[in-house]
């Protein structure tokens, strides 16, 4: 449906600065530990050791970034938003225990990839537990933590200094320009063909269409939704969407990844056991906390559509979020490709765009279309191109036919079992799939981003070339949309 000559045109727009490439940043060190009890120190100390053998061994955990100085805490986007905004010592220790609950999710799972036992890991989280609790007691120390508990972003300075960026973004930006006309012409039209392959989520009547009672979720301290468990099932149950291809190719086909053995370079897809992987996250806007409900979808390949293709490549893979409004209504969809390519947005009529402003500063909120409004017993329907898997149609539908796919939990993708026994990350200690690079990180760099093109881990994903924009930013919606009047 797409001719893609405007994505290939912000592919090739920076070839004459390919030839310079900057050395990479390194992370900063880990302050000193301030003056605690002897037996704290030592968990301090215990904490830093295991985080070490970790990193050699290649099992460290991304997915959360880790907060200098205090080793038994580790952050991401949202949680690093509310550092200047606690109001009184009930929400500073509940950032605290956020922040420690991040550090036992990452321990555990890299202590199960590494092969530790369960009395190390034990030990491990007990320490961490302690050392939290006195964070929390010590002013001088939360006051260090607002100032550390950040996350830096994904972008690298020093590469779109030497790539000339304020002169190679504006050929990059008249491409992403010509690629939103394109989009969005494509919207207007509707797909052209009945769909060759259909899958829809295997949930029971009851789990797609019961009533979830939102305003009764609790909220914790922090403002954030706390659905029970299985209330949260039961939402990712009901918001699944329907995923549509144009072709009944292998590349089309959604699967689950897998090693083949410790020791391969890269994961394969299992395209017989269709798999979308389901990851909760939330947001802030006008001064509330959203629920946000992540679908993960993985594909064998991109294909190559010639020899000079800088585009295809191993794996590839698409991320449909579904951000609930305070009542349990959508109130926005938006996507990207796992690479953090083609952020795409689909606002619910609650919501308007904002006008955009310096578009040679912000490379702005592309929407294609604006989402349709559902009934009981409708789900979103998602057609996509073959071969690129570009959505080309957001619409209402039944659920009826197709092949089943199923919800998995994302953090399976952070320990996925090796036949010989143990498990492997997707994911390396630096966020990326390996295997999946794309030639086009050799045009591209000027811009600033690692890899563009491999796919990435959650919190990994920037989202623009031109500024500074991420999949988990915690005020995204409010950059580009407010509510209707």
């Amino acid at each position: 449906m797409f001719n893609h000559e405007a994505s290939r045109a912000i592919v090739t727009v920076c070839v004459a600065g390919a030839l310079v490439l900057a050395a990479g940043c390194t992370a900063p060190a880990m302050r000193d530990a301030p003056a605690m009890p002897e037996a704290l120190a030592s968990c301090h100390a215990r904490l830093v050791d295991a985080d070490r053998r970790h990193a050699s061994a290649g099992t460290t955990d991304a997915q959360s970034t880790r907060v200098p100085g205090f080793p038994h805490l580790r952050t991401n986007r949202f949680l690093a938003s509310l550092r200047k905004d606690l109001t009184g010592p009930e929400h500073v220790r509940a950032w605290i225990e956020a922040m420690r609950k991040l550090d036992a999710e990452a321990r555990g799972i890299e202590a199960l990839n590494a092969g530790g036992s369960a009395q190390e890991l034990t030990e491990r989280l007990d320490c961490a537990t302690r050392l939290a609790a006195f964070d929390s007691t010590q002013p001088d120390r939360v006051q260090r933590l607002r100032d550390s508990a950040g996350v830096a972003d994904n972008y690298r300075g020093a590469w779109r200094v030497l790539g000339l960026y304020p002169l190679t973004r504006i050929a990059v930006r008249s491409g992403a320009d010509r690629l939103r006309n394109e989009v969005t012409a494509a919207f207007a039209r509707g797909p052209a063909a009945t769909p060759a392959r259909r899958y829809r989520p295997a949930v029971t009547a009851g789990d797609a269409h019961g009533h979830v009672n939102f305003a009764a979720v609790a909220r914790d301290p922090l403002g954030r939704p706390r659905p029970e468990p299985a209330v949260l099932d039961a939402l990712f149950a009901r918001h699944a969407p329907i995923i549509e291809a144009d072709s009944t190719a292998d590349a089309d086909r959604i699967g689950r990844p897998a090693w083949r053995s410790a020791s391969a370079p890269a994961a394969t897809l299992d395209t017989n056991d269709p798999v979308v992987y389901a990851l909760a996250s939330y947001t802030r806007f006008d001064a509330r906390v959203l629920l946000q409900l992540n679908y993960v979808f993985w594909f064998p390949e991109r294909p190559r559509a010639g020899a000079f293709d800088l585009l295809g490549g191993h794996l590839d893979g698409l991320t449909w979020r579904v951000t609930l409004d305070d009542d349990g209504s959508p109130l926005l969809y938006d996507t990207m490709h796992n690479c953090g390519c083609y952020h795409w947005f689909f606002p619910a009529p609650r919501l308007i765009a904002r006008a955009e402003q310096a578009p040679l500063a912000d490379e702005g909120a592309l929407i294609p279309a604006a989402a349709p409004t559902l009934n009981s017993a409708q789900r979103i329907v998602l057609r996509l191109e073959t071969g690129t898997h570009f959505i080309t149609g957001v619409s209402a539908g039944s659920a009826a036919g197709g092949l089943n796919y199923r919800l998995a939990d994302y953090d399976d993708l952070r320990r996925l079992p090796l036949p010989e026994g143990g498990s492997r990350s997707l994911f390396g200690p630096h966020g990326f799939v390996a295997g999946t690079e794309r030639a086009e990180r050799f045009v591209l760099w000027p811009m600033g981003i690692e890899r563009p093109g491999a796919m990435r881990q959650w919190g990994h994903h920037a989202t623009a070339f031109i500024g500074r924009r991420h999949f988990d930013e915690a005020r995204l919606i409010e950059r580009y949309f407010e509510r209707a009047p």
